[in-house]
């Protein structure tokens, strides 16, 4: 797992992050979505009173390689979003069907079993996506619904100092004003 983006509210930077992702950008192939939890569980700041209202979205076809990914999850609700089908598919990334180390086509499975029990231990949902529809707006409806917490922010603002271009007019009308005066 890797952080593509920390937690933000900067929609705009996140959704020029969200346009970038890409497959070829993960070296190994396989799915450890226990890892992938536990990653997305130190983007979060420590224990405050505010944990009740944090969530993650796992959007996954399930399939498990490498780990445990019902491990506590630390009172982080997890909402969970099936992609794909139980039967399986053929997964292509740029018209080219992906193959394993023995040159056999690798088939995506949905294990929705896992990813109810995942949404279930953490007081999370559920959602199937389908072709319509992938299911993330049930989901941020229940998000929604939830005790809302205030985030803090710290503003920084920077100035843009100009005064000296006032004070130079001000010291070329003193400096006529002296020599208009000792003429006179």
């Amino acid at each position: 797992p890797k952080v593509q983006l920390p937690i933000t509210s900067d929609y705009r930077m996140a959704r020029a992050f969200a346009r970038r992702i890409d497959p070829s950008q993960i070296p190994v192939q396989g799915t450890a979505i226990g890892k992938a939890l536990e990653q997305a569980l130190l983007s979060f700041s420590g224990q405050t009173e505010e944990s009740r209202s944090r969530v993650i979205v796992l959007i996954t076809d399930g399939e498990n390689h490498e780990d445990d990914a019902l491990a506590a999850q630390q009172g982080i609700r997890i909402y969970t979003i099936g992609i794909g089908t139980p039967e399986g598919a053929p997964i292509q990334i740029g018209g080219e069907f992906i193959k394993d180390e023995r040159g056999e086509m690798v088939v995506s499975k949905l294990n929705e079993q896992m990813l109810m029990q995942i949404a279930e231990a953490t007081g999370g949902a559920y959602v199937r996506a389908t072709k319509q529809d992938i299911g993330l707006d049930e989901v941020v409806r229940e998000i929604n619904s939830m005790e809302q917490s205030e985030l803090s922010t710290v503003r920084f603002e920077e100035y843009n100092e100009q005064y000296q271009y006032l004070l130079i007019a001000a010291l070329v009308l003193l400096l006529a004003e002296f020599l208009l005066l000792d003429r006179r």
